[in-house]
């Protein structure tokens, strides 16, 4: 009579130290021990509310950190922007400077800090989506986002840059628009580690991103993913973090490897578009390699 109120008790223990739910007791415990139970059950009340009370101070701190990161990078766009202006002020005041050349200059050097800016309000909106609300997932053509990122992202004028390694015509079940995404973020990743060339080479359902970059340290490499890491001044240390975010909303994996001095490769485990599904989206006809 009494075994079975005790055995209850210590199973419902070693649940509750295992971060299982506990249920409630088999049968009613015997009056002698429903003090015990009472208090059993008010502790496991009081610990499940400090562990509530707990990650949502997580979530606070964590938010005010992103808080204070976003006013961060926000600020530094806005210094070049300030005295570009503060600059084309005093030329046209002085009046000895021609004003056309220097009115150039400067707007494109503004117009540059705006794209910057744009691209750090992108980035901070895609981590903070919940899956639920990015849609349904499509047939994406890797080949050709692959093909369309190479042509909007050039590292150099030197005849270096992307070049889209892909024999044939792969599709993976994704969304077009985070594809792009993602790649934009390793090339950009890429771009701020001096990265003179970058392959993107496409093989079964894995997307491959290599670059000739400074690379990452063995020490830092597992920190690559916390969302406020950079090896860049110029970064926002949530490239790697959105990417992850991304093709693990899509089913998929990331593996990272990288030596310092020598570059840094990035791969994309995706899984393969559904048979009789619609059209892909983002393909074209044409050769599926781009230098």
């Amino acid at each position: 009579v009494l075994a079975r109120p005790v055995a209850d008790l210590r199973r419902a223990a070693l649940a509750f130290g295992r971060g299982q739910a506990v249920g409630a007791p088999t049968q009613r415990p015997p009056l002698e021990f429903a003090p015990v139970f009472a208090a059993f059950d008010k502790m496991t009340e009081d610990v499940e509310r400090a562990r509530e009370a707990k990650e949502q101070a997580a979530r606070i701190v964590a938010w005010g950190q992103m808080a204070n990161q976003v006013a961060h990078e926000i600020k530094n766009p806005l210094t070049p922007m300030r005295l570009g202006v503060q600059h084309l002020r005093r030329v046209h005041h002085d009046g000895r400077t021609p004003i056309g050349p220097v009115l150039e200059d400067t707007t494109a050097r503004i117009l540059s800090e705006i794209d910057r800016l744009d691209r750090i309000a992108r980035s901070f909106s895609r981590f903070g989506t919940p899956t639920s609300e990015r849609g349904p997932l499509e047939p994406v053509s890797l080949v050709q986002v692959a093909r369309e990122v190479a042509d909007l992202y050039r590292l150099g004028t030197d005849g270096s840059g992307v070049l889209v390694e892909a024999p044939v015509e792969v599709r993976v079940e994704a969304r077009a628009d985070e594809v792009k995404e993602a790649l934009l973020n390793l090339l950009e990743n890429a771009r701020n580690a001096d990265a003179t060339v970058v392959k993107i080479g496409i093989e079964g359902t894995t997307v491959s991103v290599v670059d000739n970059g400074c690379g990452i340290s063995a020490e830092l490499l597992p920190m690559i993913f916390e969302p406020r890491f950079s090896t860049s001044t110029s970064g926002s240390g949530l490239g790697l973090p959105i990417v992850k975010r991304l093709v693990e909303g899509w089913g998929g994996t990331v593996e990272v490897s990288s030596e310092e001095g020598k570059g840094t490769a990035v791969l994309l485990h995706l899984l393969a578009a559904r048979e009789g599904g619609p059209p892909p989206a983002s393909l074209e006809k044409g050769d599926a390699t781009t230098g």
